[in-house]
C-alpha cells in the first residue's frame, strides 16, 4: 500500500472535519443534473458553497487549499453512480484509498485519527 502524500493527508483531515461538504456538493450537482446539465466543474460549486456559508455564518470554515477541491470531484463520482462522469477532471490527482463518504463519517462518528491508524497498519501488511 502506498502511503498518503501530504496533500492527501490534508484532504482527509479536512473531509473528516467537514463531512457535510461532500453532501452539499452532491446535492448541488444533482440540481444541475436535474436541470439538464450533463457535465460540470466542481470549482464553481465549491465557490458557491463557500460564498453561501460566508453569508449565513459569516465564517469561511470551508476554506481549503485549491488542490484539494479535485478530490471532492473524484469522491462524489466514486460514491454516487448517477454522477459517475459528471465532473470534468484533469491531472493525476488520486483519491486516497478508502476515504469514507461524508454521511458515514457523521453517522458512525468516525475520527480522522482512526483512519490514519488503519492506513498505517495496512502499510505494514506485506502485499497490501
Amino acid at each position: 500500500m502506498i502511503p498518503l502524500n501530504a496533500d492527501q493527508r490534508a484532504f482527509v483531515t479536512f473531509h473528516y472535519a467537514n463531512p457535510e461538504v461532500e453532501t452539499k456538493l452532491t446535492r448541488m450537482a444533482f440540481d444541475l443534473l436535474d436541470s439538464g446539465v450533463k457535465k460540470w466543474s466542481v470549482w464553481p460549486l465549491y465557490g458557491t458553497l463557500r460564498y453561501t456559508d460566508m453569508l449565513t455564518r459569516q465564517t469561511d470554515r470551508y476554506k481549503m487549499a485549491n488542490g484539494h477541491i479535485a478530490y471532492y470531484a473524484r469522491l462524489i463520482m466514486r460514491d454516487t453512480p448517477k454522477l459517475q462522469d459528471f465532473f470534468t477532471i484533469r491531472g493525476s490527482v488520486e483519491l486516497p484509498i478508502s476515504v469514507p463518504h461524508g454521511d458515514h463519517i457523521i453517522e458512525r462518528g468516525l475520527k480522522v485519527e482512526d483512519y490514519f491508524r488503519v492506513q498505517d497498519q495496512l502499510r505494514l501488511v506485506p502485499g497490501a
